[in-house]
């Protein structure tokens, strides 16, 4: 039975590491800019609906951790997310496009929370005092750190290396960070922590809401720096020429 719990503390690290590679993570703006040749507002508007999208489903998906427990909660949410990844880097059609954004909200929706209570609830179960319990929670941020600290750079060297072309190396970067998500959630069917069913759903909609207030504020506060940044870099040139012309 130890073993059996240990092996899901490795299996909830490796999901922990894979769901975490996010290769596209530098190339966002590139990708929306350059690829889908998208303005800033548009840029916007698709995200604000994934950042919508993610509250609305806040309270239905607490309902399938406490109906099925956190394990298939993670396992749909991983398999979702990384689905609609896949199709963000193939389509440029702005009616899947949506359609995605709305599906990867469902996705992180199911994800978020769900991870944490899970490590929680698989520490307790093998009678781990709270410090150890602290310890293993810290492990597993440590495993999705170093996932995002690998995939950052290598996203960003793979578009650089012009082994494919640009545009297309954009595409290929989300379709990578899609596959890691899937055998994420491969990796956690293996595991047999999280299959309960949990009473707690009220505590874990309040961890979802406070996840996602933050990922909102943090995307409008990046959102309004880059505008106010592309705005001031145009009226500089505008400027610049009208004083060439003038002289």
């Amino acid at each position: 039975m130890q073993s059996q719990l240990k092996n899901n503390n490795f299996l909830l690290y490796s999901f922990g590491f894979l769901k975490s590679l996010h290769f596209f993570g530098s190339l966002s703006i590139p990708f929306y800019l350059d690829r889908l040749e998208m303005s800033y507002t548009w840029m916007f508007v698709i995200e604000t609906i994934f950042s919508v999208f993610l509250f609305l489903f806040e309270i239905p998906t607490g309902i399938v951790a406490d109906k099925f427990g956190r394990k298939t909660s993670l396992v749909l949410g991983s398999g979702i997310f990384g689905f609609s990844f896949v199709i963000l880097g193939i389509t440029r059609n702005i009616t899947v496009l949506l359609f995605v954004q709305i599906l990867g909200a469902l996705g992180m929706s199911l994800i978020s929370g769900a991870d944490k209570a899970l490590i929680y609830e698989n520490a307790k179960y093998q009678n781990k005092t709270p410090q150890e319990i602290s310890a293993i929670a810290s492990r597993f941020d440590g495993f999705g750190t170093i996932g995002m600290l690998i995939a950052f750079p290598l996203g960003s060297i793979f578009v650089a290396s012009g082994i494919f072309n640009y545009t297309s190396s954009l595409g290929l970067v989300f379709i990578a960070t899609g596959i890691s998500a899937v055998f994420a959630s491969i990796i956690l069917l293996s595991s047999s922590a999280g299959t309960e069913k949990v009473q707690d759903t009220k505590i874990q909609l309040k961890i979802n809401r406070i996840i996602h207030l933050k990922l909102f504020i943090k995307f409008l506060t990046f959102y309004l720096n880059t505008y106010i940044n592309e705005k001031t870099f145009h009226c500089a040139i505008h400027t610049l020429k009208s004083l060439l012309q003038t002289n």
